[in-house]
């Protein structure tokens, strides 16, 4: 892992953008751990299976931001930068999070 990790920053060392990377990098997974907390600190209706089906929305959206620039772009009408990945996968984790607790639980199979 080590390897992979200094072969990366070799290559990107001429882009200049090491941090910016690293940060975007950061920031995709770094929202939808926040909505979670937030799910479980703000609210008490939040469950274990809304807030797992919460997160992984979070997350889906978050990469497709990040790895689909160009598709969100036609999407959404604007370029989103990843200053805005956490904001934007909390706000997903928490809303799909807490709706997704209101679901009645699953039936136990006989």
């Amino acid at each position: 892992m080590a390897c992979i990790l200094f072969g990366l920053a070799l290559l990107s060392r001429r882009g200049g953008r090491v941090l910016e990377l690293g940060l975007s990098i950061a920031s995709v997974a770094y929202g939808a751990m926040l909505g979670v907390f937030l799910l479980g600190i703000l609210t008490k209706r939040a469950n274990a299976r809304g807030a797992f089906i919460g997160m992984i929305c979070g997350l889906a959206v978050n990469l497709f931001l990040w790895l689909a620039p160009d598709a969100a772009r036609n999407l959404v009408g604007v370029s989103v930068a990843w200053t805005w990945y956490v904001t934007l996968g909390t706000i997903v984790t928490f809303a799909i999070g807490y709706a997704a607790s209101f679901l009645p639980p699953r039936a136990a199979h006989e």
